[in-house]
């Protein structure tokens, strides 16, 4: 999906090479020109979140879907000269992977200063292990990843 595909409609797809990655947003960068009757394929653990206009409109599920837009190939072009070439009917999709993160770790990096009436000053350190999987993609989307200030790349997994 280019900023110079003038006609030929997108198939948007999307496969976590790492497996590590819980949200991905299409496209990757900027607002996308989505296109009507672009196709969408999700995985057996994947869900869409179709946004149009600023606007959640859609959830899918596994399977192909076809994506209905005002972004007419060439049309839009041509109806989008007074903002710069660039359609204003921005939409993009954001891909929720749902399998189950195993054995992610958590812990507190330093000790916490804690004043008990009987020991006195004693310092605490936690730590321990979660699992974690998406069970609502729109909602998890919307509070979560989409527009937040620390954008969709801060829900990957990382392993020290």
């Amino acid at each position: 999906m280019g900023s110079n595909n003038l006609i030929f409609l997108e198939n948007l797809e999307w496969f976590d090479e790492t497996g590590k990655e819980l949200v991905h947003r299409l496209p990757e960068e900027g607002s996308g020109e989505i296109k009507y009757g672009a196709q969408l394929t999700l995985r057996e653990s994947q869900a869409g979140v179709f946004y149009y206009k600023g606007k959640a409109v859609g959830a899918f599920g596994p399977g192909r879907h076809t994506l209905k837009t005002a972004n007419i190939p060439l049309l839009t072009k041509l109806a989008s000269l007074p903002w710069g070439m660039q359609s204003p009917l921005r939409a993009e999709v954001y891909i929720v992977n749902l399998k189950v993160f195993t054995n992610l770790k958590w812990g507190t990096r330093d000790p916490v200063a804690f004043k008990d009436s009987e020991l006195g000053l004693i310092r605490l350190r936690a730590f321990g292990v979660f699992n974690l999987q998406v069970v609502q993609p729109v909602l998890f989307n919307r509070c979560c990843s989409s527009t937040a200030w620390w954008g969709p790349r801060a829900f990957t997994r990382r392993r020290k």
